[in-house]
Parts: structure tokens; C-alpha cells; sequence
């Protein structure tokens, strides 16, 4: 009345619209809207009824339950809205949705994880907001000064797997047997696997700047805790606790070297400080990446001094048992074990970057220390603990003459260009089984070709390093 509208005028109107919507619902149209709606967010299963079905027959939810377990009885199937039949178990195809499971030690692990995970984050946002600021200005202003880039350079080599995989086999070929290689490149391996074990378990990101940074190098994987750093320090501070032992607490060898002993030291932490300066000028790793490296890298050396002797004499050993195995079987067995434990995410590739490293260093190691136990066994140490063999240790303090240093420099020459030799043959031999093995393998593929060259081509090298070229330099008397 106060509109001032005409209520005989509105009868038209109302008229049309009941029309409209009489068609609408006549035709199904709303209805098929629905169904649409509702096979977009899950379909549910529905019996197939037959033609004669009224379906104002069904006036509930638990009509329809029991029309659908009746229905399935009799036609032995079910089926979804877009007709596609479900097979099994009918009550369990009836659930809605697959509810979680865990048991005990999962879940306090994964509390465990979330709390670790989110300590460090803190520190690295409290880093960024203290530390990051004057780095930057380091790195900008180190951009332009020549020592900066050269001590940036010589802490990417000193770090990188490259040079590790370069002193491994010089160590092993030119080192006496008493200083237990072995047993030191066995620590090696311990440390790439726990690192990147450890990366993947706490799936920290590097910092941002990293992906687009000229400088920065292996950025492929996940940053906490820093590789780089883990191996700076585990790798020459278990070396000095192992041959000097500790400050105020020395070996024999340390009483009677002590300058030697207090050089060693000295290089050690200018060792660490390079590379630390290295990743950090890069801006390849945060400082709470380098922090933890240099914290798991401290931990490593604290649990290997205890078992190292042990350690090595079961890798040198004629008679290494363990669980009853015999060495190579418990090794290969161990290095499944290891694999199978191993985290990573499916679909991340940072997560397979890091799983690689530890492939890689399982695959070299198991092969390297089943390779040393036979060099033990058929006498190959014996040779190279003889007075006449040239090492190392006699070319440092001039004890070689011309013709041994001749040998010494010849066997590395041969042992290295054997192992270039192998790795090209080995990578090729790869190539040829890699596509096989795709047909055949379930997904990830992906992945598949990285880990079947890694397996071929690092055990190839560890035990030509402690077996294969060995041999030959005892039998060229070189």
C-alpha cells in the first residue's frame, strides 16, 4: 500500500514465473545441476535399480542403505554416478573416506620432527633478520675484491664431492695401510648418508637468493644441515682426534710431533672457516644451515672415535662376521636396510637430489670396503707396508728418492686413468640396462635412470679404488 504498486498488475507476473518454474522442474534440468554438483565433490555409490524402482519408494537414508545392500546382493555389484563399477568389498567401497592410521613410535617421531622442524625455523628467521642483512653487504662488496673470490673458489673445491672423490683414491693408493683407509673412507659414507638422511627428514628449503645465484653451487637438494659443513668438520677433526688426540690429552705420535700437531690443527679450523666463508658468500647456504652441519659433523666424530678401531680391523678381518653373515652379505644387506629407512618425498626433486648423494655414498662404500677386505685377505696390504713401497707420508718428509717418487707418481697417473677408463665403460654399460629397467619399473621413472648409474658406477669405482688397481700396482711392482 505505502509503494504505491497495483496488486492486480503483479498477477500477470506471478503467473509467468509459476509457469517458468513448473517447466524447470518437469524437465530435470535442476536436478541434473545437482547430480553434477554432487559427482564433483565425491561420488557416491548408488545401487542399479531396475526400471520398475519407484523412487519415491525410498524415504530415507537408511531406506536407501538397505535398498542399496539388498540391490548389490542380488546384482553383486556397485556402482557410482558415472557408472563405473566398484568390485570388493561392498561395505568397504560404502566408506567415505580411508581414516588415518599410525602407531606409537610413527607418531612420536613425527612430533619429534615437527618440533625440530619448526626450532630451526625460528633460527632462521631470526638469522635473516640479523645475520642475512650484513652478509649481503659482505657479499656485494666481496664481489669486486680478488681475495674474497679466491678464498670463495678454494672453499667450493675444498667442499665439493669432486675433491673428496679425488683424495679417496690418492689416499688409498700412496697412504700407508697403518693409517687405516678404510676405515676412514667407511666414516665418509657415514657422514654423506646421515647428512642427507637427515635433509630429507627436516625438508628445510636453501634461502631464496640460492636459485637465482650466479655463485652458488650444489643447490639441487635441501638445505639444513649444509654437506659442505658436515664433512669439513667431521672428516679432518676425527683425523686429528684420531692420529694427535686431543687438546692436553695427545698421542705418543703428538709428544714426539708437536709442532706437526699443532700445524695440523691450525689448518683444520682454516679448513672449516673457508668453506663456512664459501657457502655463506654464495648465498647457497643460511647460516643455520651452516650451523647445523657444523653441529652434525661435531656429533659424527663423537660417535666414530669409540668404534673406529673396531671398525676397521672387522673391515680387514679374514674371518668378519656380524649377525651370523658373512662380511659381503651383511653388507649388501646393510646397504638395503639403509636404503629401505632412507626418507624422501615422492614428488619433491630436491628430496631425490639428496636420496642420490646417499645412493651414491652406499653404493662406493659397500663396494670400497668389500674391495679392502680382499686386498687384507690376498696380501695386497702387505705390499704396500713394505719398507721399498713409496707413500706419502715419505715424499712429505723428502725420504724418497728419484726412482720412488717415479713409482709413486706412476701408480696414481695409471690409477686414475684406469678409473676414468672404467667410468665411461661403466656409464655406457648403465645406459644399455636403464631402458630395460623403465619398461619394466613401476613409477617414479624418473628417478630410476640416476639410481641405476649410480649403483653401476660408483660400486665400479669403489672396488677397482680397493681391489681391482691395487692389484695391478703389485703385480707392474709400482
Amino acid at each position: 500500500a505505502h509503494s504505491g504498486a497495483r496488486l492486480a498488475a503483479l498477477a500477470p507476473a506471478a503467473a509467468v514465473l509459476g509457469a517458468e518454474l513448473e517447466a524447470s522442474l518437469s524437465s530435470g534440468a535442476i536436478a541434473a545441476q545437482l547430480a553434477a554438483v554432487l559427482h564433483a565433490v565425491k561420488p557416491p555409490l548408488v545401487p542399479v535399480l531396475s526400471a520398475e524402482t519407484d523412487d519415491t519408494s525410498i524415504s530415507s537414508s537408511d531406506d536407501l542403505v538397505n535398498t542399496d545392500t539388498d540391490e548389490m546382493e542380488h546384482t553383486g555389484e556397485a556402482r557410482t554416478l558415472d557408472e563405473r563399477p566398484v568390485k570388493g568389498n561392498v561395505s568397504v567401497a560404502l566408506e567415505s573416506e580411508v581414516p588415518a592410521v599410525t602407531v606409537p613410535i610413527l607418531l612420536v617421531v613425527g612430533v619429534m620432527r615437527q618440533i625440530f622442524r619448526r626450532y630451526i625455523q625460528r633460527q632462521m628467521e631470526l638469522h635473516e633478520l640479523t645475520l642475512l642483512p650484513p652478509l649481503h653487504k659482505l657479499r656485494n662488496a666481496g664481489l669486486a675484491s680478488p681475495l674474497a673470490r679466491k678464498l670463495f673458489t678454494c672453499g667450493q673445491l675444498l667442499g665439493a664431492e669432486t675433491f673428496y672423490f679425488f683424495i679417496i683414491p690418492m689416499l688409498s693408493w700412496s697412504a700407508s695401510p697403518n693409517a687405516h683407509p678404510p676405515m676412514f673412507v667407511t666414516f665418509f659414507a657415514v657422514n654423506i648418508y646421515v647428512g642427507n638422511w637427515l635433509k630429507n627428514f627436516f625438508a628445510l628449503a636453501r634461502p631464496a637468493a640460492a636459485a637465482g645465484s650466479d655463485t652458488a653451487h650444489s643447490t639441487s637438494d635441501f638445505g639444513w644441515p649444509s654437506m659442505y659443513l658436515v664433512n669439513a668438520v667431521a672428516v679432518p677433526f676425527f683425523a686429528m682426534r684420531y692420529w694427535y688426540g686431543g687438546f692436553g690429552s695427545g698421542t705418543p705420535f703428538s709428544e714426539q710431533n708437536q709442532l706437526a700437531t699443532f700445524v695440523s690443527y691450525v689448518l683444520a679450523f682454516l679448513w672449516v672457516a673457508v668453506i663456512a666463508f664459501a657457502r655463506l658468500f654464495s648465498g647457497a647456504s643460511s647460516p643455520a644451515d651452516v650451523q647445523g652441519g657444523m653441529l652434525v659433523g661435531g656429533v659424527l666424530v663423537r660417535v666414530w672415535l669409540p668404534i673406529c678401531d673396531s671398525v676397521n680391523d672387522w673391515i680387514v678381518g679374514d674371518d668378519s662376521y656380524l649377525l651370523g653373515l658373512p662380511q659381503w652379505a651383511a653388507l649388501l644387506s646393510g646397504a638395503a636396510l639403509l636404503l629401505a629407512v632412507h626418507p624422501f618425498t615422492l614428488s619433491e626433486r630436491r628430496s631425490w637430489s639428496a636420496f642420490g648423494y646417499s645412493f651414491k655414498a652406499i653404493a662406493f662404500g659397500t663396494a670400497f670396503i668389500i674391495g679392502s677386505n680382499g686386498a687384507a685377505i690376498w696380501g695386497v696390504n702387505d705390499y704396500f707396508l713394505a719398507p721399498t713401497s713409496p707413500t706419502l707420508t715419505k715424499a712429505f718428509t723428502l725420504q724418497l728418492g728419484l726412482t720412488d717418487t717415479a713409482r709413486l707418481l706412476a701408480r696414481n697417473l695409471l690409477g686414475f686413468a684406469t678409473l676414468l677408463a672404467l667410468w665411461h665403460t661403466s656409464t655406457f654399460v648403465s645406459q644399455l640396462l636403464e631402458a630395460r629397467l623403465l619398461r619394466s619399473a613401476p613409477a617414479p621413472k624418473a628417478v630410476l635412470p640416476n639410481l641405476m648409474r649410480h649403483a653401476v658406477t660408483f660400486s665400479t669405482m669403489g672396488l677397482a679404488t680397493s681391489l681391482g688397481l691395487p692389484l695391478a700396482f703389485r703385480a707392474l711392482q709400482i
